[in-house]
């Protein structure tokens, strides 16, 4: 999914067909988080790139047509444990029990009391919960509102400054990875891989040095 910004926005045509066929991939993972960061990659190349009622159309017909095959496939509205975690590290760490909201736990907390057998602790299929499965609420627990603070500031500059660059090629592929990184960061662990959060921090790290090069131009 990270990757499907940089197919879509090649030039040659045989980059569009691997961009198919890793939207097919994509479909057959059977990853509701997945097919809707897919289905978010198509459609910020489509707004960028198409005349704007073509987007619109193709993107009203996409989001029917996903939301669609979703309910029509049970399986795919398994939330695998998240809800359940999201509550009991809620009331583990945000409620009570010691902890300071303000500065968090402390990082890594999840991942040493996972491995400590804690009444209640929150399990999938027989395997504990070693992460919140959502980088945002992670944050907040370990690293406390200020942390969350400062992930919140980082983004809303990164943002700023992506907005004053020109709307070329490489702008909207830095914009279209980062909007799936977020996406997923929402609803999965994907800055606990080096691979995929390298992804996000050439993103980050894009958008400040193309910011860099225009003010130096």
């Amino acid at each position: 999914n990270l990757l499907l910004p940089i197919f879509l926005w090649q030039s040659q045509r045989w980059w569009k067909l691997l961009a198919l066929i890793a939207s097919v991939l994509i479909v057959l993972s059977d990853s509701t988080s997945a097919l809707v960061c897919g289905v978010a990659a198509w459609g910020w190349w489509a707004w960028r790139t198409l005349p704007r009622r073509t987007a619109i159309g193709l993107l009203l017909m996409v989001g029917i047509g996903t939301a669609w095959w979703i309910l029509s496939h049970p399986q795919w509205l398994n939330p695998s444990g998240r809800v359940e975690a999201w509550s009991a590290f809620w009331q583990h760490y945000m409620v009570g029990d010691g902890k300071q909201q303000i500065t968090g736990a402390g990082l890594g907390r999840i991942m040493g009391d996972s491995a400590l057998n804690l009444p209640g602790w929150p399990k999938v299929g027989g395997d504990v919960f070693r992460h919140a499965h959502c980088e945002f609420f992670q944050v907040l627990i370990e690293q406390g509102v200020i942390g969350l603070g400062l992930v919140g500031w980082a983004l809303w500059d990164a943002w700023w400054h992506w907005w004053q660059l020109p709307r070329t090629a490489v702008s909207s592929i830095l914009a279209g990875m980062g909007i799936v990184f977020l996406l997923a960061a929402s609803i999965n662990n994907i800055a606990h891989y080096w691979m995929l959060a390298s992804l996000g921090l050439l993103v980050y790290s894009g958008i400040y040095a193309l910011s860099a090069q225009q003010r130096t131009a």
